[in-house]
C-alpha cells in the first residue's frame, strides 16, 4: 500500500488502521512510536521472510514475537515500524482504536458483524455455553463503539490533509489512539454486570443450559474450572447428541473457546493507559457542527445507554433474533425453565456430596 501511495501524485490523505494495542508491552502507551520493542526491524523480518519456508518462520515465532502476548499485537507493532521507515513524505496518519465493539447510533443500532473480543463472551453466556473465563473485575475494559471509529478515522483523513497542505512535508506520521476517557471508565466487573441485566430482559430463544459466568482472576484455577463447568457436560451433551444420531460439536467447540481465553488472557486481566493528546486536539480542531455530525467524544459516552444498544444489536444481528414481545417471552420463559433446572441440578450435587461426606465421616467415627 505504502508503495501504491507514492506513486499517487495526487494523493492528499492516507489513513493506517492499527490498535490500541500495538504496543501493549508497555502499560502507558504515548502517540508514538515504539520501535525499541522489536526484537527484529521490520525491513530485516521482510527480507527473511523471503528466504526462509513458512515453515521455518513458524518456527522462528517465539524468538521473533518475543514480549508481545500474541503474534495479532506483534504483526500490528511491525506494520507501525514499516511505515515508520517508508512513509517518507506521504501525507500519511495512523489511527489506534482500542477494542471496538457494536455501533451506538450509526448506521443502526447496536450494529455488529462479528463475534470477537468481549461479544463473545457475552453470547456464549447468554446462550448458556461459555461458563467461567479468566477475567480480573476490577481490571479496565477498553471498549469503543464502531460508529464512533469510523468518525475518528474521518476525522484523522481531514487533518492529515489539511496539515500536509499547511505544512507540506511531514517528517514523522501522527499517531491518533483512541480509547475510553479517563473520567469515564468501565470495568470488566461493571461490563459482565450489565451484560447480565440484559441477559435477563431479553433472553435468547435458543439456550443450551441457564446463562451464568463465573470470572476467574488466577489463571492456575482455570484448567479446573473448565474441566467441570464446560468439557465434562461437553462430552455429556455430545453423548445426548450422537443418541440422536447428530454431529457432536460442544467438545470441539470448547477446545476453541480455551484457546481464544489463552490467546485474549492478558487483556482481560491488565489495565492500559492510552495517551490520547493528540486525538483530543484533533477533536478541538474541528468546527462545533464537525463535533456533533462525527462525534466520538467518549468523556460523554453513556455506558448504560450504549450498552443496552450493544445488546439488542447482539441478539438481532447475531443471534438472528428480533427483539419483539413475543420472542421476549419467548425467552424469558425458557430462561425460568433452565433456571429451575440449573438449580435443582445444583442443589443435588450439593446434597450428593454432602451425603458423602456425612457417610465418610460415620466410617472414620
Amino acid at each position: 500500500m505504502l508503495q501504491l501511495a507514492k506513486q499517487m501524485t495526487q494523493l492528499v490523505s492516507f489513513v493506517h488502521v492499527s490498535t490500541a494495542y500495538s504496543n501493549c508491552v508497555v502499560h502507558d502507551i504515548a502517540e508514538r512510536f515504539y520501535p525499541e520493542h522489536l526484537n527484529c526491524s521490520s525491513d530485516k523480518i521482510l527480507a527473511v521472510g523471503e528466504l526462509v519456508s513458512n515453515k521455518l518462520l513458524d518456527a522462528m515465532e517465539p524468538s521473533l514475537v518475543g514480549s508481545f502476548p500474541n503474534t495479532y499485537t506483534y504483526t500490528k507493532a511491525l506494520a507501525e515500524d514499516v511505515i515508520l521507515r517508508e512513509a517518507g513524505n506521504l501525507p500519511l496518519s495512523i489511527f489506534r482504536p482500542a477494542i471496538i465493539m457494536s455501533t451506538y447510533k450509526e448506521p443502526l443500532v447496536g450494529w455488529v458483524d462479528n463475534l470477537f473480543g468481549p461479544l463473545a463472551l457475552c453470547f456464549g453466556g447468554a446462550r448458556g455455553i461459555m461458563r467461567v473465563t479468566t477475567v480480573d473485575p476490577s481490571a479496565k475494559i477498553s471498549l469503543v463503539p464502531a460508529d464512533y471509529c469510523v468518525n475518528v478515522a474521518l476525522a484523522c483523513a481531514w487533518r492529515t490533509a489539511e496539515i500536509s497542505v499547511q505544512n507540506g512535508k511531514v517528517t514523522t506520521p501522527p499517531i491518533y489512539a483512541f480509547a475510553p476517557s479517563e473520567n469515564n471508565l468501565m470495568s470488566y466487573g461493571n461490563f459482565i454486570k450489565s451484560s447480565i441485566i440484559y441477559r435477563d430482559i431479553i433472553p435468547l430463544t435458543k439456550m443450551l443450559w441457564y446463562p451464568f459466568v463465573l470470572c476467574i482472576s488466577t489463571t492456575s484455577l482455570f484448567p479446573l474450572a473448565a474441566f467441570f463447568l464446560h468439557t465434562l457436560p461437553g462430552y455429556f451433551f455430545d453423548l445426548l447428541l450422537r443418541l440422536k444420531g447428530r454431529k457432536p460439536i460442544l467438545v470441539d467447540l470448547y477446545r476453541k473457546i480455551h484457546k481464544n481465553i489463552a490467546v485474549l488472557g492478558p487483556f482481560s486481566s491488565t489495565t492500559w493507559n492510552f495517551d490520547m493528546t493528540n486525538t483530543m486536539e484533533l477533536r478541538e480542531a474541528m468546527s462545533k457542527q464537525d463535533r456533533n455530525l462525527y462525534d466520538f467524544d467518549m468523556a460523554q459516552l453513556d455506558w448504560n445507554d450504549y450498552f443496552k444498544a450493544a445488546m439488542y444489536g447482539m441478539r438481532l444481528y447475531i443471534g438472528k433474533e428480533k427483539p419483539t414481545a413475543e420472542s421476549i417471552a419467548k425467552g424469558l420463559k425458557l430462561r425460568m425453565r433452565l433456571k429451575v433446572l440449573h438449580y435443582a441440578f445444583a442443589s443435588s450435587l450439593v446434597a450428593l456430596a454432602g451425603y458423602i461426606l456425612y457417610s465418610l465421616a460415620r466410617l472414620v467415627v
